[in-house]
């Protein structure tokens, strides 16, 4: 596996980040929304074919972890700062602008759909290939299994096409001010959003792994009024996540553990395995049992 060096933000050499999205708390605060994906992706396509491949689970978490990050950058790349929160719960929530957006949800499970079933047309075309090239089958390939492949691969790249614009349009909403909020489904639910909740938390760390295992208290003194206000939104409900994206870039991860609020920064929202990796962790998963 490949590390990058560092990134450069605003001058400044980043060289550590935390995965926050790939281990420790805040996963396990989106794990129920991500299961529920996977659910139903599986229920679309049948479990017989979902099944088939091992590692589906994995590259459907991977999905939707980096539908959740694209929105976060596409955030960060305006330089204007912003915050996102991911909770059900509607108390102490003042949007200015009440919508129900569900795009990025639906597109995400029909991309689940589509990517399942072009990789599963593209498997039997290989094994009828390779059985007429060895003489084991006599028959050639049929073209409705090209013609199916076709059409899924057609309405993936559509389907990949319509997350990139939700994408833009929910990333362009962090310029209001407030913040935008979403489901723990990623369905939004209105942007401009003023945080009511105006009790302090008794004790915020700055978590400094993934885990939250290593932490160092923090003076709220020394946060603005996003990070603050925030802060009292996860301790008052303990099962919301949010993030606070700095003018400077920096993107910090919140959420209330046991009574206390945790803060990361630095959080990692891209991928920094190579192809190679990628492929060497699939091949795992088809030989291996199947795994979150």
């Amino acid at each position: 596996m490949k590390q990058p060096l560092g990134r450069l933000r605003q001058d400044v050499l980043v060289t550590s980040e935390i995965g926050v999205l790939q281990s420790g708390p805040i996963l396990e605060k989106l794990r129920p929304a991500i299961h529920e994906f996977q659910r139903k992706a599986k229920k679309v396509v049948g479990a017989a074919l979902y099944e088939e491949r091992f590692h589906w689970d994995v590259s459907l978490e991977d999905e939707w972890i980096s539908a959740l990050c694209r929105v976060l950058i596409g955030i960060q790349r305006y330089g204007h700062g912003g915050a996102v929160l991911l909770s059900n719960d509607s108390t102490m929530l003042g949007p200015r602008y009440s919508i129900k957006y569900p795009r990025l949800r639906d597109a995400l499970d029909r991309v689940a759909a589509a990517q399942i079933h072009a990789t599963a047309c593209m498997d039997l075309a290989g094994s009828k290939v390779h059985g007429a090239a060895s003489g084991k089958h006599e028959d050639s390939v049929p073209s409705r299994l090209y013609l199916e492949e076709s059409i899924s691969r057609v309405e993936l790249e559509e389907t990949r096409c319509e997350i990139t614009g939700t994408v833009r349009f929910l990333s362009s909403l962090g310029r209001v001010d407030g913040l935008v909020w979403l489901g723990h489904d990623l369905v939004l639910n209105g942007f401009g959003v003023i945080i009511g909740a105006d009790k302090e938390p008794d004790q915020v760390f700055k978590a400094m792994d993934a885990l939250g295992t290593k932490t160092e208290m923090v003076d709220l003194n020394n946060l603005g009024t996003r990070h603050r206000s925030m802060i009292r939104q996860c301790a008052r409900d303990p099962e919301s996540v949010g993030f606070v994206i700095s003018q400077d870039g920096d993107v910090r991860a919140i959420t209330g553990i046991r009574g206390s609020v945790l803060i990361w920064e630095n959080i990692r929202l891209q991928r920094t395995e190579n192809a190679e990796g990628i492929k060497s962790r699939q091949r795992n998963f088809r030989v291996g049992p199947s795994g979150d």
